[in-house]
């Protein structure tokens, strides 16, 4: 496993404090100021109690942009919390509106929590909050766009809400934490032909990991530098390692490196240097590593001849060498994975 990354947490902490706003609308008070001081105090708890992520706390100072999140998030949820108690003072509820609403197909495969739905005088509004970045600008097109994953979710969530109320909506958006509104261009049937498929792919890897065929899970992985970059698994995923041991690395993956130790100097400031060998014959440094236990607890283990990964680093522009940063972790492995 790999530390989350703060901003990922900070955007589920986020997505809390607006769900709840929106949830509490029956209620005469609620302080999205308070609600967030709350999360954020109980997950630096919780941070602190993990060796992988105490480095992380307190997310004041490890995530980035953190007051212009903060100041976001209240912003926002004080305004769905004043629009959602007058809409349900001023109208009954209508069904199939809300926040979180659960949606699922007829067979019960798919299904999910869409942020919010609302009936407005140009018909029934989905809308899924996000925190961070929402645009890219795909390889070939020179202006940035939606992400096509959010695009897909949406389009899902659309189908997935059709098969729960029996209707499409009419507008399906993203909305981001300053109030702007995305929306996505949408068809039934494209909505329709995308749940068909999802409910295959599960299917189908459902069916595979059931064969509990070795073979076939490092074939369920697609290496990439955009499907690995945020990827928590990246340590025991045989597909990434095998992908990233055959050749030199592209632009946008991770800063990962693995092989075998042939050298340990430990500093004067009681920091660590490894010096490492790849199975191509590249020669790494892992250097000025932390020997405490709480932060790197396999360093106490690993001894010359010992294979290695060490993953979110900071790197050299020519590889060489690899620094220590605040999401870097440290593992010792079995071997190098050998491509057939």
């Amino acid at each position: 496993m790999l530390p989350r990354n703060p901003a990922a947490i900070l955007g589920t902490i986020a997505h809390e404090v607006l769900k709840e706003a929106g949830q509490r609308a029956g209620k005469d008070v609620f302080d999205p100021v308070q609600r967030w001081g709350q999360l954020v105090a109980g997950m630096n708890q919780e941070l602190k109690q993990s060796w992988l992520e105490s480095i992380l706390a307190p997310l004041e100072t490890s995530a980035r942009m953190y007051e212009v999140l903060r100041l976001r998030t209240w912003t926002r949820a004080a305004q769905i919390f004043s629009a959602s108690r007058k809409r349900r003072f001023g109208a009954p509820a209508v069904s199939g509106t809300g926040f979180e609403l659960w949606v699922e197909s007829h067979d019960n495969s798919v299904g999910g929590w869409i942020d919010a739905v609302r009936k407005t005088k140009d018909g029934i509004v989905l809308s899924d909050f996000k925190s961070g970045e929402v645009l890219e600008r795909p390889e070939g097109i020179p202006q940035k766009q939606l992400k096509e994953s959010h695009c897909i979710q949406l389009k899902l969530y659309a189908a997935l809400y059709f098969q729960t109320y029996g209707g499409w909506p009419d507008t399906i958006q993203v909305v981001q934490l300053t109030g702007a509104k995305l929306e996505v261009p949408f068809t039934p049937e494209e909505c329709s032909q995308l749940l068909v498929e999802a409910a295959h792919t599960l299917k189908s890897l459902n069916a595979d990991i059931t064969s509990a065929l070795p073979s076939l899970y490092e074939s369920l992985g697609t290496p990439s530098p955009q499907n690995c970059r945020f990827c928590s698994y990246r340590p025991v995923c045989p597909a990434y390692r095998k992908t990233r041991e055959r050749g030199k690395p592209q632009n946008g993956w991770p800063g990962d490196a693995f092989g075998m130790v042939w050298d340990i100097n430990l500093l004067n400031d009681g920091r660590v240097n490894l010096r490492v060998s790849s199975d191509g014959g590249e020669k790494h440094t892992f250097r000025a590593l932390s020997s405490l236990l709480l932060r790197h607890p396999a360093i106490q283990a690993i001894r010359r001849g010992d294979y290695v990964g060490i993953f979110n680093a900071r790197v050299s522009g020519d590889r060489a060498e690899f620094f220590e940063g605040p999401l870097t972790v440290l593992y010792k492995l079995i071997g190098p994975i050998h491509s057939e």
